[in-house]
């Protein structure tokens, strides 16, 4: 006999499903029977909507993660390409140390893909724990001040589905013993990529 599952198990069930399935292809219905439920409803139960259990997968990984961020970001201030390069590090090293055993980068990388859901999901995420990303936003701004606007907002989409694509598909792979690389070289690389993407001139 199956014990209730925890509102953390069906968020887990979630995760792992929207990052196999895409977020499209998971209905509330499919998680609670995946989660063993005889109750078709207990997703709505605990989360009622899509768009509430997004936001609650982001959270329920957010603390870790922030945490990390701020703790990256705390560092000196650098200037140029090096200041880019330690934003960029504050961004990819907290999603590579937690992506072992979850499925949350792909999950990621699936709700990137519609950048108006991404934002939604991330713009009700408790404020204590955004610390890390507003000193990100904020050094990001900074950094790519000189950028019109909208050169600015494209590369940032860019520079998110570059991180997360390519750190998912590693995580898929099982990471060194997929490639060969070092976890060193991996990260270093995917830094200087979108740090170079982010600070490339702007055509004419």
């Amino acid at each position: 006999m199956h014990q209730e599952p925890t509102a953390d198990h069906l968020l887990r069930v979630a995760e792992r499903m929207f990052a196999e399935r895409g977020l499209a292809g998971v209905s509330l219905r499919q998680i609670a029977v995946a989660a063993g439920q005889r109750n078709p409803a207990v997703v709505q139960y605990h989360f009622g909507s899509k768009d509430e259990l997004l936001r609650a997968i982001i959270e329920s990984r957010s603390a870790v993660l922030d945490h990390r961020r701020f703790e990256l970001m705390s560092s000196p201030v650098l200037v140029g390409h090096d200041e880019l390069r330690r934003i960029v590090r504050a961004i990819v090293i907290p999603l590579h140390e937690l992506a072992s055993g979850t499925h949350y980068l792909r999950f990621l990388a699936n709700l990137a893909a519609s950048p108006p859901e991404l934002d939604k999901a991330f713009s009700q995420i408790d404020e204590q724990n955004t610390l890390g990303r507003q000193a990100v936003e904020r050094s990001m701004s900074a950094a790519l001040g000189h950028l019109p606007e909208n050169i600015r907002s494209l590369r940032l989409a860019m520079a998110t589905r570059l991180v997360l694509d390519t750190l998912a598909v590693r995580n898929d792979a099982h990471g060194d013993a997929a490639d060969g690389l070092t976890t060193e070289w991996f990260i270093a690389n995917l830094v200087e990529a979108a740090v170079g993407l982010l600070s490339a001139p702007v055509p004419h």
